[in-house]
């Protein structure tokens, strides 16, 4: 018999699996055996009746036949009726049910199921054809259990749907004395449009049996969020020994298009709502956002990526924390892997990388003015061709250093920030553009183009490396109609095969160009492509600096279209290039006869 896997949140630690073996559930199937013979001679579909004598869902005499719907074959149906609030649905210990039918003319109903489900299966789902919405509620459990024992538990199967117009609260414990209310989507069931709620335990800070265990959404096998909205609300419990509520995809389950929100906690230490993909698991092409801490000290949203799980093309949003407050958290574990998704992280909100294997993690682009932790990991951002701008900190962590940066795809990354990274930053397609005022965009490491562009008009502090593979190119002013300057505090290197775009407007005795300042400069059989515009004749002896060289050494090589004396023509203006040029050691252009 296939073994259960039932996850347990602990604080602080992760998750672990708790499986319970297969004579544990020989035995619960035992049991249920028994139940299900007690109700199998009056367990059939059944329409709840117009004016019931309760709203209890085992008494028979509430539904038209007399019978208790009760089997993974059954059929509930509900129209119009003078009670609408069901409690022990569907019945109790290890019963099940097939289908909940709302006619065209129901009610709305709000159906609460019991809380000594282990679980109860629904086999086929939800059929609403009402217009209006019909809610769920599934309970913590209503007995004393030990930690190690299973959770409330409600668990669509086969290809069962939630249906449209559905609500679905999965509510957490008042303490840690009881197990929390769980949902699973099992095989290829999915959560179709469904609001899905998943409530925090309750806070009993000091109490002998502590903070309650948050709500479980779990989605296995092959099942999906497909276009659901999802919260999992963060909440008081989390100080003592409580565990946050939280939102699984494990197997090869996918969150599709749903929208899920984390929201913080709303103590000091209370627990954030937590969303975990496991396994072979992706975030598809789901919206996911984690809020912050709602009060100083209350943990944020937080987002995990374990296994080989992938981010997929998602939009993953990491919101930032005021007043003290803690930000949304998105971290990647192991093997696992950021596809194409796209991440905002704003203010402190956190893409963190530091605990992946290497060589690290690709994401299909990064944005917002948050924090990237690399530890000694590498971020490689660029999967989706999409351009961003990151305004905010990519760094190393507290304990490692040596991250890097990459950039890929056909988009342009532009970072505006000071980051502080240390392992170097590599250039393979698209375009890195620097354009921030102060530190260094591209931390402290050596930039390499291998392919692709590098520009802007900001501070690069590590030396930089051109060339190395066919395209790389150096062009400070692409993408911008005004010429630029782009500062490198070490030495410029271009090597063969690499190319500099060197842009200008000049007109009489007036210019402005690109600039290049390095701290030294060795040209190795590069290029240089004069992107230059003149009106009229321009007067002779003006100067174009085209790379500002601050080492008292001399620029090492030419470019191998540009001899030193060379002279060339723009628009009828000669131009004549001297790599002894400035302050004496500058590549100038001066307008000659």
């Amino acid at each position: 018999m296939k073994q259960m896997k039932i996850p347990i949140q602990f604080p602080e630690s992760g998750v672990s699996e708790r499986r319970f073996p297969s004579t544990f559930l020989v035995g619960l199937l035992s049991a249920s055996l028994l139940v299900l013979a007690a109700v199998a001679g009056h367990a059939s579909s059944a329409t709840w009746n117009l004016s019931p004598s309760n709203g209890i869902w085992y008494s028979a005499s509430n539904w038209t036949p007399a019978t208790v719907p009760n089997t993974i074959s059954d059929t509930a149906t509900f129209g119009v009726s003078n009670i609408t609030t069901l409690s022990y649905a569907p019945g109790g210990l290890l019963s099940d049910l097939g289908t909940f039918a709302f006619t065209s003319d129901a009610s709305p109903y709000t159906i609460n199921f019991a809380n000594n489900l282990y679980p109860a299966m629904i086999g086929v789902g939800v059929m609403n054809d009402s217009g209006i919405l019909q809610a769920f509620s599934i309970p913590p459990s209503g007995e004393f259990r030990d930690v190690n024992e299973t959770n409330n538990m409600v668990s669509f199967i086969n290809s069962a749907t939630t249906g449209i117009l559905t609500q679905w609260t999965v509510k957490g414990s008042a303490t840690g004395a009881y197990r929390p209310g769980e949902l699973f989507f099992n095989d290829t069931a999915t959560a179709a449009s469904a609001t899905i709620i998943v409530n925090p335990g309750g806070s009993d800070i000091g109490g002998e049996d502590g903070d309650g265990f948050g709500g479980i959404l779990d989605f296995r096998d092959s099942s999906t969020a497909d276009h659901a909205t999802i919260t999992v609300t963060g909440g008081a419990a989390g100080a003592d020994y409580g565990s946050p509520p939280d939102a699984y995809f494990t197997d090869t389950a996918t969150a599709a298009n749903a929208t899920i929100t984390m929201t913080g906690g709303t103590i000091s230490l209370g627990n954030g709502g937590i969303l975990e993909f496991y396994s072979n698991s992706t975030a598809a092409s789901a919206t996911i956002t984690n809020q912050a801490g709602a009060v100083e000290g209350g943990r944020p949203g937080k987002t995990f990526f374990w296994d080989t799980a992938t981010a997929g093309n998602a939009t993953i949003i990491a919101n930032a924390g005021t007043d003290g407050t803690s930000g949304g958290l998105v971290s990647f574990y192991g093997n696992a892997t950021g596809g194409t998704a796209r991440f905002e992280l704003f203010g402190n909100g956190t893409l963190d990388i530091s605990f992946s294997l290497a060589p690290g993690v690709t994401v299909g682009s990064v944005e917002g003015d948050g924090l990237v932790v690399l530890a000694g990991h590498a971020l490689t951002v660029g999967s989706n061709n999409l351009s961003s701008t990151f305004s905010g900190v990519i760094q190393d962590s507290e304990f490692e250093s040596g991250g890097a940066l990459a950039k890929v795809g056909s988009g342009t990354l532009t970072l505006s920030g000071a980051n502080t990274y240390t392992g170097g930053t590599t250039v393979n397609a698209g375009v890195l553009l620097a354009v921030n005022g102060s530190g260094s965009a591209t931390g402290t490491g050596v930039v390499s183009v291998n392919t692709g562009t590098l520009g802007g008009s900001g501070i690069i502090a590590g030396a930089v490396i051109i060339g190395g593979g066919a395209g790389a190119i150096l062009a400070p002013g692409i993408g911008n109609p005004t010429q630029v300057t782009l500062t490198l505090r070490r030495r410029l290197t271009l090597q063969a095969g690499a190319k500099y775009i060197y842009g200008f407007k000049a007109k009489t005795n007036q210019s402005r160009a690109d600039l290049v300042i390095a701290k030294g400069v060795t040209i190795n059989g590069a290029t240089i492509a004069l992107r230059g515009r003149t009106q009229g004749t321009l007067t002779p002896g003006m100067i174009l600096t085209v790379i500002s060289n601050t080492s008292a050494n001399p620029i090492s090589g030419t470019f191998s279209n540009l001899a030193d004396g060379a002279i060339v023509t723009v628009n009828g203006n000669n131009l004549q290039a001297s790599y002894t040029g400035g302050d004496g050691n500058d590549l100038t252009l001066t307008v000659v006869p």
